[in-house]
């Protein structure tokens, strides 16, 4: 593997690249755009400047905490610049009764010049995430809010979640909902999806992330990068999951490398793949 540096961002949480841009979101909803063009040119490797920055569309309504972004394929409306937005609750409802446990939230994205505007229009929501010994351990979990990625290739819906008692990292896989699904919600005011267990196409563990971090799906494989900043019990790592044999194919950890700062960001856009620290440090990485 090869990491080269593109300089500096942001810092946050995951993010996502499309048309030219670079999306850094952090966990109150708050996101910082560059443009890739800068970042590939930046030969000093200095800190990038953003050229916009906007907040996801949160009044009254539930805040993401971006931990994976991405976007998907279909667009809210005909001539939209961009496909719907996906980025996920996370843990940022931990003291609350239902911690919004496996939810993930859609957003429309305009862009007019430099300025981005945002529109949350649907939920998708796991329904079975308080089912112990299916999604959650019987002993209760550290983070038992999961991630998710969508293949969009083939028209998928990962969710995974880490089992601390068993002391795997569970995978499930969906068909993947359309943005005209679900019914309306009262109290978000947009369309909800609940995918229940029966609509589990398939499940399979994995050797145990620790700290789920950011994820993607490049060419039906699952990119997922856990762990926190210079830690031996939590260590930077990367993993390559194949998600039809159903198995780890790749484990890397990022200190043999580079800096092993806490990972968050990893993204592949046009068969390249970016990835990026929670100190907004951007590399392109090399398989």
């Amino acid at each position: 593997m090869k990491f080269t540096s593109l300089g500096r961002i942001f810092w946050g949480q995951d993010g996502t690249v499309y048309n030219g841009y670079i999306f850094r979101f952090n966990g109150d909803g708050t996101c910082k755009v560059y443009k890739l063009s800068d970042a590939l040119n930046n030969v000093d490797g200095g800190e990038l400047t953003a050229v916009s920055e906007f907040t996801l569309d949160i009044e009254n309504k539930p805040i993401p905490h971006s931990n994976a972004v991405m976007f998907g394929t279909e667009y809210f409306c005909e001539g939209d610049e961009f496909p719907a937005l996906y980025t996920n609750i996370y843990n940022n409802y931990a003291s609350q009764p239902d911690e919004m446990r496996g939810t993930c939230c859609v957003y429309r994205i305009v862009r007019e010049g430099d300025t981005f505007k945002t529109e949350l229009k649907q939920l998708i929501k796991l329904g079975f995430v308080f089912e112990k010994g299916l999604w959650c351990s019987e002993e209760g979990d550290i983070r038992p809010f999961g991630n998710f990625v969508i293949d969009k290739d083939a028209n998928k819906y990962y969710g995974f979640n880490m089992m601390d008692g068993i002391r795997k990292t569970r995978y499930f896989e969906f068909n993947m909902p359309s943005i005209n699904d679900g019914t309306l919600d009262e109290e978000t005011g947009v369309r909800t999806v609940v995918i229940e267990k029966e609509e589990i196409l398939s499940r399979f563990d994995c050797e145990y992330h620790i700290i789920l971090q950011g994820a993607t799906v490049y060419k039906g494989k699952i990119y997922s990068v856990e762990g926190g900043t210079h830690s031996v019990d939590y260590p930077a790592v990367l993993r390559i999951i194949d998600p039809k044999a159903q198995k780890q194919e790749l484990k890397v950890f990022f200190r043999d490398y580079i800096d092993d700062y806490e990972p968050e960001f990893i993204e592949f856009y046009e068969d390249t793949c970016y990835y990026c620290d929670n100190h907004g440090y951007l590399y392109i990485i090399e398989f």
